[in-house]
């Protein structure tokens, strides 16, 4: 027995058996291809399947296609059999859709031949997917002659009014390989005309048999998926003939009224007047295109297909923009119809959603392209128009204002940026802020949220973040009015950044005269801390609660990617625990938003983070909320366990001792997980290893060396890398560690050093980023060191009263005493001369 060469093409598959045991045996993977069979048993025109081994080449089966048997097709890649020569079961397994429907459409056309007088006799394959071939009715049999030529390529018949059932089934049952000889069929001059033609007389006629398979012929034809053929029937001659035929649809009860839709309901608005007749019919034909794909077509078609009308339509938008952009008057007459009418007035809405579309249509340009028309448009006067809008528009009108600022955005941040921070009273940047934290309206805030990240992203800023004006401005001038929100502060349009200032500078005062009283909170923490008898309506100002939930998303953003600017802000407006008043919000999302704050500003893992949640308690309100969650399985439990959890594996010192001296005895109460008893054995850990450590007076020196030296690189951002002994010498802890072990030398060596410098001590002043109140202002015999400390020790500077009363930094002053008596006891009695060392990084001290 023997094969001869195939008819179609090769197809990878693999080969499998059904065994005994009812599982299938994998006989190998080859390449199957139709083909005529010469065999002692069976007659020569017999045609078969024929399986080569990729490998060895041999032939891993050859099967006689049966007119008898039924075959099966399951999903889109295997066919299976009963194979009567072996008595099992047998599979293809296709590696590739297309191979299959190639291999089934041989066997479908076989099974047809087999009885073509008496079709109904013979016994149908059956499909199990139900694809792009389609299903295989009991007529297939009668495209016998008029479907395929000598060649095995598909035929048409001639387009007349007896052959419109037969042209609708052949273009129902077109293979996947044959779509393009198709469709070459119907672009032959004048037949889709004359179908067309055809349907007209049908109408005429009220022959409802021949519209429907007019219905199903074009749809069929929208199926082959060809651009040209597509391009032919939207255009403007044919489309309307082509939606008719899509009227009579069988499966309704009655004909559609699409065309009467299209020419009297649908009005064309034309804000601006279009003189190219071009640009007016890609108007038109892509709208009619959806109006198919949407509306007429949804069930019937693919996704192939449904992908290239996507396509065209997107092409005819960019044809329409380039159209636009290309005249010169129009654009200028947009713009000028924008500013010249009032908002509210008769098109003014019209106007803006022109506007909007213009500018989302404009992002699939080309580089340059996109570049010139933007430019344009600037200077034309986009973001004037956007600020009027803006200004007294309706909330959906304000809500297409933010989109084009989106779509600016998208294009490049930096023109936007520009006018926002040189615009004369910041009017935008003014109505966004405004909009963002008292509008009610769904999807704006969220809007301009996103704005203000892309705005604020340093990533796409061409200079350096400290420098940019934009952020200067937002910062300056706006950020209190984000902020008053959350810290319950009504919002007034005049008035309100000056009493959110005011209330922030008393606030600050109180925070640092409560200092001086070692071990207790200030008055504002343990306010927060212990508000449970407070309702949530105390901090209600009566923005929504999504908004707050956006500015604190907003400022986690802030303090991610605004190093410098975050930290300012954090300690001059008291952030935190502005933030932290939301615990007490009957929104459980929001209480979870607090802690996600707090965990991102640990999550930066910087010391001035560290110090300041240390210094003020602030973890006391996060705690006390977890502990009353209980055993509850939640967001905010979830959301405290990860954040202890981060503060255990990264060893941030002063947080887990804050922890577990202030929160310890309530450890055990957490028994379903162990991080709590892990960060409590990670402390003791640590303090097993500093009592192993060098002695007092060598840790408070290296200490305070690390500080000077930690403070200096970072305020003035040196580049120079550190060696590897360097590091590990800076690395130790800080003097805050040691506060009791040399609070004592600290008192002797002042003595020593008023005794031998006539009364007057020397002094070391380090001039920070804050200016500490009444810091260094000691006189006469009666005054101890002072020092007033930037770096890791600014907060606790910061925080200390006139005088400087000894426990808040002791160690540091020890080690500039002993710096003070070694100069007092070379210079002398009558050296009285004080030490001054100055380290201004920003510009101005305050």
């Amino acid at each position: 027995m023997q094969a001869s060469n195939a008819n179609t093409a090769l197809h990878r598959v693999k080969l499998y058996k059904l065994n005994e045991t009812g599982g299938w045996d994998d006989k190998g993977t080859g390449l199957v291809s139709v083909g005529p069979m010469e065999c002692a048993n069976h007659q020569s025109n017999a045609v078969g399947l024929v399986v080569i081994s990729e490998e060895s080449q041999k032939m891993l089966m050859v099967h006689r296609i049966l007119h008898e048997d039924i075959y099966n097709r399951q999903d889109e890649t295997i066919i299976t059999w009963t194979d009567p020569d072996i008595g099992t079961d047998v599979a293809l397994s296709f590696q590739e859709s297309q191979g299959c429907n190639a291999i089934w459409q041989h066997i479908v056309r076989l099974q047809s031949d087999a009885d073509p007088k008496h079709p109904e006799h013979r016994r149908r394959v059956i499909d199990e997917f139900d694809g792009a071939v389609g299903h295989i009715d009991g007529d297939y049999a009668r495209h016998d002659s008029g479907d395929v030529g000598p060649s095995g390529h598909i035929e048409l018949p001639p387009p007349e009014m007896a052959n419109l059932e037969e042209i609708s089934k052949i273009l129902g049952h077109v293979p996947p390989m044959q779509r393009e000889r198709a469709a070459q069929l119907l672009m032959m001059p004048g037949y889709l005309r004359k179908l067309l033609d055809l349907f007209r007389q049908c109408e005429d006629l009220e022959d409802t048999t021949s519209l429907h398979h007019l219905f199903r012929l074009m749809r069929s034809i929208i199926m082959l998926n060809d651009t040209q053929l597509l391009d032919e029937l939207l255009k403007e001659e044919h489309v309307m003939d082509v939606i008719g035929c899509l009227e009579y649809d069988p499966d309704l009860q009655a004909p559609q009224e699409h065309r009467n839709f299209l020419q009297t309901a649908v009005v064309f608005k034309e804000v601006v007047p279009i003189i190219s007749r071009e640009v007016l019919a890609k108007i038109h034909q892509t709208y009619r295109i959806q109006y198919i794909k949407d509306v007429i077509l949804p069930r019937s078609l693919d996704d192939a297909t449904y992908a290239t009308l996507s396509s065209l339509m997107l092409f005819n938008n960019v044809d329409v923009v380039l159209g636009l952009n290309q005249d010169v008057n129009f654009l200028p007459s947009l713009f000028s119809a924008l500013k010249s009418k009032q908002p509210g007035n008769d098109g003014w809405d019209d106007l803006v959603a022109f506007l909007q579309e213009f500018c989302s249509l404009a992002k699939h340009l080309q580089m340059q392209q996109r570049h010139n028309l933007w430019n344009r448009m600037t200077q034309l006067g986009m973001f004037e128009v956007i600020a009027c809008i803006m200004q007294s528009s309706a909330p959906p009108v304000k809500l297409r204002a933010t989109d084009i600022l989106l779509s600016a955005l998208a294009h490049d941040p930096t023109a936007l940026r520009s006018f926002l921070a040189t615009q004369p009273g910041y009017q935008l940047l003014d109505c966004l802020v405004t909009e963002f934290v008292g509008s009610e309206q769904s999807g704006l805030s969220e809007q301009i949220a996103e704005l203000f990240k892309l705005l604020a992203d340093p990533e796409t800023m061409e200079g350096s973040l400290d420098k940019s004006p934009f952020v200067d401005v937002f910062y300056n001038k706006f950020m209190d009015k984000l902020i008053s929100p959350v810290a319950g502060a009504d919002i007034d349009a005049s008035s309100g950044s000056n009493k959110a200032k005011a209330s922030t500078v008393a606030a600050g005062s109180s925070a640092r005269n409560s200092d001086s009283v070692a071990g207790s909170p200030p008055a504002k923490v343990a306010a927060t801390a212990n508000a449970g008898a407070s309702t949530s309506s105390s901090i209600d100002c009566g923005v929504p609660a999504s908004t707050i939930g956006l500015i604190v998303d907003l400022l986690c953003f802030c303090v991610q990617h605004h190093s410098y600017w975050a930290k300012y802000h954090m300690l001059r407006k008291n952030v935190i625990e502005k933030v932290l008043r939301l615990l007490r919000r009957k929104e459980r999302w929001l209480v979870v938003a607090a802690v996600r704050f707090v965990r991102t500003c640990i999550g930066t893992k910087d010391d001035f983070y560290a110090r300041q949640i240390c210094k003020n308690q602030l973890l006391d309100p996060v705690m006390t909320a977890f502990f009353d969650n209980g055993e509850r399985y939640n967001l905010l439990n979830s959301a405290v366990l990860e954040m202890v959890e981060f503060i255990r594996k990264e060893n941030i010192k002063p947080l887990t001792e804050y922890l577990v001296k202030k929160f310890g005895s309530r450890f055990e109460e957490v028994t379903y997980v162990d991080t709590f008893k892990q960060l409590q054995l990670k402390w003791e850990q640590s303090n097993e290893a500093a009592a192993m450590g060098p002695d007092a007076t060598g840790a408070a020196g290296a200490g305070i060396g690390g500080k000077l030296y930690s403070s200096r690189r970072r305020l003035r951002r040196d580049d120079r890398e550190l060696d590897k002994d360097e590091e590990d010498y800076f690395s130790e802890d800080s003097v805050e560690d040691h506060s009791e072990d040399s609070s004592g030398a600290n008192r002797n060596v002042a003595a020593a050093g008023a005794a031998a410098g006539g009364g007057v001590e020397p002094r070391l002043v380090i001039k920070g980023l804050f200016k500490p109140a009444g810091a260094g202002r000691g006189t006469g015999g009666s005054s101890s060191s002072s020092v007033a400390a930037t770096g890791r020790a600014a907060g606790a500077a910061a925080a200390e009263g006139d005088g400087g009363a000894a426990g808040s930094s002791s160690s540091g002053r020890a080690a500039v005493g002993a710096a003070a008596t070694a100069a007092a006891a070379g210079a002398g009695a009558g050296a009285g001369a004080g030490v001054m060392m100055s380290l201004v990084p920003y510009g101005d001290e305050d």
